[in-house]
């Protein structure tokens, strides 16, 4: 998967400007900035794929690992608020422990 700090030091080596990726991308710079700096923690599946796509990246690691269903999982995660996302969490969780007998160790997940 590709990082944050990854795609930063590629826009550096190439000299690519917040408003560049924005043109290329569709995203807004605002967006942009914001999960560059890490204020979004949890950007959009569509956005993060518009930005790599726009640098020219290629994130097949991501892509072959992750099903339909964990994208779509994850795209209405997205859309949650912060109070929903817990809800959902503490569901899956529960979920996970009815199916496998183990609560999943969720700290150990990518919180990018």
């Amino acid at each position: 998967m590709i990082t944050i700090n990854e795609i930063k030091v590629f826009m550096k080596e190439k000299k690519i400007t917040y408003s560049t990726l924005s043109k290329k991308s569709g995203i807004s710079i605002s967006t942009i900035k914001d999960i560059m700096r890490g204020k979004t923690s949890s950007p959009r599946f569509d956005t993060v794929e518009a930005i790599i796509s726009a640098l020219g990246l290629e994130n097949s690691q991501f892509a072959d690992k992750t099903s339909n269903k964990e994208k779509q999982l994850l795209q209405l995660f997205n859309t949650l608020s912060e109070n929903g996302k817990n809800l959902a969490l503490s569901n899956i969780q529960g979920i996970s422990i009815g199916e496998n007998g183990v609560l999943p160790n969720i700290n150990n997940f990518n919180k990018n």
